[in-house]
């Protein structure tokens, strides 16, 4: 540890104990500083606690979830994520959530964690004489009898997710008449936890990413016509996805182009053709949110600093550090198209590095020009403002790069071989792949098995 931060206890707040807080509280407490995690809720997990679908929810879950990656991939590198035998690698919502408890157990987390704590406001701001310069004061709403108070903390990580705050396309205000037709609905995905209340019914889902393909096969199952809106660049190669799904789960989804207004009980789509329908469901992803976070500070820490969230967080270096406030200030778990437990793992290692003066920045000014041409190449590649942090084959590079930055162990190489299979499989059988193992998937999960038995027996 530098030695201005061993003269006294270093202090980091924490906001979020899903999988990437308890991921920084683990490199926290492994680096020896102080650490405090503040949770809404009255559980560890983040977005894998189910909860009932409301707009206000914390978590999207619905509740025959099950992931797309296999759980050998998934497993931070700590605790290996393994199942019984013969199980589907593929597995539920619930059994992640196990596992994550597990590693709270395992690690002793929860002493680090105060449960129904909810942080109101971040703001930078000077400590007086002898406070040691700059501090992050939280306003926190601990509810009961202790209320509201504050704490100042030396540095603060936000690990509160990105599957909260619905995103809805700027076609949705054109929609918005659509409800007033007798018994039509209008929901996002986030809202989704069960098909029960679209049976008999016909419903349009908006979106064409694995949320939409999900849902719409169960929704498919009850209700009376499922149609599938969305904007392609290939719409054969979609038509055909769209058929290996009707073939393999036994329901008939038809594909629409994506809707561009509404009118009571009806949708019209882009290039012409309309249908009516009961209910539309929106499956356009999610924003980033930060709400609770001030950048505007103290003025003696320079004055209003850049707002945060919507699309992207596009001022970060390397998606996880603001240069204007690094390294006090970081993000762990922006990025997706990620395996992601094990990436939070490696990006907050990299966190505790710094903190803890093992591990040094560039200056402000470099990390400035990194962000901006980083934000340029993922531009180039990706486009959309909203997949600045889309990372598919690009995170291993990133990966080891984290791993080097930090000195943790870098990502084992079944993990990427891994990754390519199951990509591959969900390609080839996109209805029912997460009851398949083809050749090229088993193999690479043997060799996961193998390296994972192997470490837990050292």
């Amino acid at each position: 540890m530098a030695a201005g931060r061993a003269a006294r206890s270093f202090s980091v707040a924490v906001v979020g104990a899903g999988a990437a807080g308890l991921a920084s509280v683990r490199a926290l407490r492994r680096e020896g500083l102080a650490v405090t995690a503040f949770e809404a809720r009255p559980e560890a997990g983040g977005t894998w606690v189910l909860e009932a679908g409301t707009r206000g929810a914390q978590s999207s879950l619905y509740d025959s979830l099950r992931t797309n990656l296999p759980r050998e991939l998934m497993g931070f590198q700590e605790l290996p994520f393994t199942g019984a035998p013969g199980t589907s690698p593929y597995c539920g919502h619930r059994e992640v959530r196990q596992y994550l408890e597990a590693y709270a157990a395992r690690f002793d987390l929860k002493r680090s964690i105060r449960f129904g704590e909810r942080v109101v406001s971040a703001r930078r701001v000077t400590r007086g004489r002898g406070g040691g310069g700059a501090g992050w004061r939280l306003e926190i709403d601990a509810g009961g009898e202790r209320g509201a108070y504050q704490e100042i903390f030396d540095a603060l990580m936000v690990c509160n997710g990105h599957y909260t705050e619905a995103r809805f396309p700027a076609e949705a205000a054109a929609c918005e008449s659509f409800t007033a037709a007798d018994g039509c609905s209008q929901t996002h995905s986030h809202e989704y936890r069960e098909p029960g209340c679209f049976r008999g019914k016909r419903v349009v889902l908006v979106g064409g990413g694995p949320s939409a393909m999900d849902l719409s096969v169960e929704i498919a199952s009850v209700a009376e016509e499922v149609l599938l809106s969305a904007r392609v660049a290939d719409p054969a190669a979609f038509s055909a996805q769209l058929a290996k799904i009707n073939a393999a789960c036994g329901v008939g989804i038809q594909a629409r182009p994506w809707v561009r207004a509404a009118e009571p009980g009806r949708v019209h789509f882009e290039g012409g053709g309309s249908a009516r329908v009961d209910s539309i469901v929106w499956c356009t992803g999610y924003h980033y949110s930060f709400p609770w976070l001030d950048l505007g500070g103290d003025p003696a820490m320079g004055g209003p600093g850049p707002a945060l969230g919507g699309d992207c967080v596009e001022a970060l270096y390397r998606h996880v550090f603001l240069p204007e406030h690094a390294p006090e200030l970081s993000f762990v778990g922006v990025p997706f198209r990620v395996a992601p437990f094990p990436q939070f793992e490696l990006q907050a290692a990299w966190v505790a590095a710094c903190l803890a003066g093992r591990r040094s920045l560039p200056p402000e000014a470099e990390m400035r020009r990194r962000a901006a041409e980083e934000l340029r190449t993922q531009r180039e590649t990706f486009a959309l403002p909203r997949h600045t942090h889309q990372l598919g084959g690009l995170q291993w590079d990133y990966n080891d790069l984290l791993a080097e930055e930090s000195g943790f162990p870098p990502l084992a190489g079944w993990r990427r071989r891994v990754y390519d299979a199951s990509k591959e499989n969900r390609a080839e059988s996109p209805g029912d792949y997460r009851d398949k193992l083809p050749e090229g998937l088993e193999l690479s999960l043997a060799e996961a098995l193998r390296d994972l038995g192997e470490g837990a027996a050292q």
